[in-house]
């Protein structure tokens, strides 16, 4: 009930994953973020087997409320990346 977990597919190791000294690790740190402060907001719920689902519309608001939020420290590619890239680089 304290922590997060990611899981991985294919061929990747916990080598390559977070957090590294890319960018977008930090965004998906600050996403993760978010999301458990919209847990303790009560705006999002935990499941009984301790999941939250999220539909994509969903995790898109939360990435959007990331880049209103923490825009000043990201990278310019980030910064002036459009929404549905940015989208499919976190979800990726």
């Amino acid at each position: 009930k304290t922590c997060a977990l990611f899981m991985l597919q294919g061929e990747k190791n916990f080598r390559e994953t977070l957090p590294d000294q890319k960018v977008i690790s930090g965004i998906a740190i600050q996403v993760c973020t978010t999301i458990r402060e919209l847990i303790a907001d009560r705006k999002l719920t935990i499941s009984d087997d301790d999941t939250i689902l999220l539909s994509r519309d969903q995790l898109e608001r939360v990435i959007d409320l990331c880049r209103e939020r923490y825009v000043e420290g990201w990278s310019k590619e980030y910064r002036e990346m459009p929404s549905a890239k940015l989208y499919q680089e976190i979800i990726s």
